[in-house]
């Protein structure tokens, strides 16, 4: 018998909450709106996390506009295209036994684990988080 690694069973938790968030959220396509935010860092400092304003920019890419998308989070757009990749990936292995999304994972994992590498990646989240303020 043919078993996935663990790591495809938090693949699909962590997917599942993302379009279930999304989906949750799209009620702001029929013009209602909430107040509140389940952003701990938000919750606790009152500013925003790196990635505040990302579900509300997939929201208005998936209602088309993509300039107010832009405005609510600088990375809506890639983060839209890497969920539907990931998800797209996810399907193809559990259907064909694969296992390119756990190649691709532990691949980002080792590049992550070299100190330049992170360094880099840590400062691109700080500039993200910079521009998320000055939009």
């Amino acid at each position: 018998m043919y078993s996935l690694p663990k790591i495809y069973s938090f693949f699909l938790v962590f997917l599942g909450a993302c379009w279930t968030w999304i989906v949750l959220n799209l009620s702001s396509v029929l013009g209602t709106s909430y107040s509140w935010s389940v952003c701990i860092f938000k919750n606790t400092t009152g500013l925003n996390c790196p990635s505040c304003g990302l579900t509300s920019g997939v929201i208005y890419l998936i209602k088309g506009e993509l300039y107010a998308a832009h405005q609510a989070h600088i990375l809506s757009l890639p983060a839209l295209l890497v969920l539907i990749g990931l998800s797209f990936i996810w399907c193809i292995d559990i259907i064909g036994k694969k296992r390119n999304l756990l190649n691709f994972y532990s691949k980002f994992e080792r590049l992550l684990k070299k100190p330049l590498y992170l360094f880099v990646f840590l400062t691109l989240v700080a500039i993200v988080w910079f521009l998320n303020y000055l939009f």
